[in-house]
């Protein structure tokens, strides 16, 4: 046999073995499975997704399966924090998981090489004609590892969710056989945004237990956080407070004790303990009536490191009746002067380590104003947000000719916290069930109804996308907006 006929030969096996990529060690050509959409399409008007896995392949061990269908769901969960994909075992499941050998996968033919083969599909979904939901059915005849099952309920669980298939090769919706790794890629992230950025408005009460007690709860001072953990500055008495780090990404034991504050927190008239995050940054001060303020940056710990508080530059603000808020890459320090209506603005950057204060951003000619403290805030972007009585004041600093204007009023009296999540602005009504979401595109809607009617909470964190409340020790809720 002559040179070109071995080359031929060589050649035809290549692009066959391009079809062949598709099988599993001694078996028939495999593909991930089957996708009933044409277009992405959002399949769920919820947030929150419950599944369950209902019967298990003898292949793997059950905790090992468990364990692929949990790191399945958590990648989409971790994805912009749209989605929460919950595991349940009392509750009808809208994404069920089972194994199945009835005749229902389907086949196609391979379009790839010089032999065209019979395809076999590992996975097929079939949803609920009432649209309640769908169940992921997986080839209980296959030899299935953790790494393969783990691809296909990526895979399964996307096509739960409503999105196509996908040309792009790193995509966790491309039916490219690879196995090893699980990560959804940037065409991923986009078709989530643009399915599910859509407001949830849905309220879970926490199961969390470990807090702190319910009589340091009511001490609590000032709260912030990082967005992705929630600290809270708790006075003890005689001297003392605690710090008490809060952790929602934890199953249980949320609550850790931290390095307490170094320095004060009693209350009192002429001394404010006020704090702000620029970026993930964390800052946390004291503003006097009587001297210049002290402040310090709070480090949180690392892996299992300690975490510390770090002096920063003393602020030349004299007041205590401060609203204090990170916006940029700056915080700010909006306060109400006794001697006149003025609202001053003193600033703070990060990375010179300096405080100015901006007369150009003062705010003069206000009306009559109340003290900032009795005002309720909240913060989009790079504007704050001022309510105090019927007026409802816009603070955004990069605009120096006007940074200040006024929005319409919420319109509405008593009393309110504010908080902000997923650009949008809200006000909870206390000892009321009322929640008001803020934009400026569709000023004041009134969103679904908090689940109690509570006065103002203790603590309240924005953190991913998700918003915790705590009223008490037994009373908690997370408010997806």
């Amino acid at each position: 046999m002559n040179l070109r006929i071995y080359l031929l030969i060589w050649i035809c096996l290549g692009l066959v073995g391009c079809e062949l990529g598709f099988m599993e060690s001694s078996q028939k050509p495999l593909y991930l499975g089957v996708n009933d959409n044409v277009t992405s399409i959002r399949r769920f008007g919820t947030c929150s997704i419950l599944y369950k896995m209902t019967d298990f392949t003898s292949n793997i061990d059950q905790q090992s399966q468990l364990t692929a269908l949990r790191n399945a769901a958590g990648l989409w969960n971790k994805t912009h924090g749209y989605l929460e994909l919950k595991e349940v075992v009392n509750q009808v499941p809208a994404i069920t998981v089972t194994f199945t050998d009835s005749p229902i996968f389907p086949s196609i033919e391979s379009d790839k090489g010089l032999i065209s083969q019979n395809l076999d599909a590992l996975s097929v979904i079939r949803r609920d004609p009432a649209n309640n939901g769908c169940t992921i059915l997986l080839r209980r005849s296959f030899p299935w590892t953790t790494s393969v099952l783990q691809r296909v309920l990526v895979y399964q669980i996307g096509v739960a969710l409503g999105f196509k298939d996908s040309e792009d090769l790193q995509s966790a919706m491309s039916l490219s056989n690879q196995y090893e790794q699980i990560r959804l890629s940037e065409s991923d992230s986009i078709a989530l945004t643009t399915l599910y950025n859509q407001p949830c408005d849905e309220w879970t009460k926490l199961e969390t237990r470990i807090l702190p007690s319910a009589s340091e709860l009511i001490r609590v001072k000032t709260y912030f956080d990082n967005h992705t953990k929630g600290y809270c500055i708790v006075d003890m008495l005689s001297g003392r407070n605690k710090v008490f780090e809060f952790d929602p990404s934890l199953a249980t034991n949320n609550w850790a004790e931290r390095t307490a504050f170094p320095g004060l927190v009693t209350t009192s008239t002429n001394l404010a303990l006020v704090s702000f995050t620029v970026g993930t940054r964390m800052f946390a001060g004291n503003l006097y009536s009587t001297q210049i303020g002290k402040f310090w940056e709070y480090i949180p710990a690392v892996g299992n490191g300690t975490d510390s508080w770090k002096p920063i530059a003393d602020c030349p603000l004299i007041g205590a009746d401060t609203y204090a808020v990170g916006l940029g890459n700056k915080g700010y320090l909006i306060s109400k002067l006794n001697r006149d209506d003025a609202w001053s603005v003193w600033t703070y950057d990060p990375t010179t380590n300096k405080w100015a204060q901006e007369s150009t951003l003062a705010l003069t000619n206000s009306g009559i104003l109340t003290r900032i403290s009795d005002s309720v805030s909240f913060s989009i972007g790079k504007s704050a947000y001022i309510i105090t009585q019927n007026t409802c004041w816009r603070f955004r600093p990069e605009i120096a000719s006007a940074p200040w204007q006024k929005i319409t009023p919420l319109g509405a009296n008593g009393s309110f916290s504010g908080f902000s999540s997923r650009g949008y602005g809200f006000l909870a009504r206390g000892f009321s069930t009322q929640l008001w979401r803020f934009s400026e595109a569709d000023s004041w809607q009134l969103c679904k109804s908090l689940p109690e009617s509570r006065g103002a909470p203790y603590l309240l964190f924005s953190i991913q996308k998700r918003v915790f409340f705590f009223w008490n020790t037994e009373l908690s809720y997370r408010y997806n907006p």
